[in-house]
């Protein structure tokens, strides 16, 4: 199963909802890659990465609630290069933190903030702390 948003749905349809729990960074890497675009992981945890992701397909835009260990994603240009998909995101931070950083620019995120950034462009994005952030991901935003 694949809760990556797929081409050519049509308005008003959605797909079943999908979830995933993961217990290691390595399954989270898989499991972010597939739901949103090819992604690098590295755990901060405490040595127990336990991460979910719940979400669902409505009109080509996957809205997902994520619940995330300590750890940071990175978008490389490698991994860029190699995607068929690209997006938009489009994330608000419900519980816990982080930092989002591209283009030479840092958004640091609190609950009730929202960042924006593209998948076609390098990124890193870090979780210091549990976090909670719903994410939303579209091909135009």
């Amino acid at each position: 199963m694949t809760s990556a948003p797929p081409a050519g749905r049509t308005a008003g349809t959605s797909q079943p909802p999908v979830a995933f729990a993961t217990e290691s960074a390595l399954a989270w890497q898989r499991v972010v890659s597939r739901s949103f675009v090819p992604l690098m992981v590295d755990d901060l945890s405490d040595g127990h990465f336990a991460g979910t992701i719940r979400g669902r397909v409505i009109d080509d835009v996957f809205f997902s609630r994520l619940a995330v260990p300590p750890h940071e994603v990175h978008r490389t240009p490698a991994l860029i290069e190699a995607s068929e998909r690209l997006f938009k995101k489009i994330t608000l931070m419900i519980d816990g933190a982080g930092d989002l950083v591209q283009d030479g620019r840092t958004a640091l995120m609190s609950p009730g903030s929202i960042s924006v950034y593209d998948t076609a462009r390098p990124m890193t994005c870090g979780f210091p702390v549990t976090s909670t952030p719903w994410s939303s991901c579209s091909r135009g935003i």
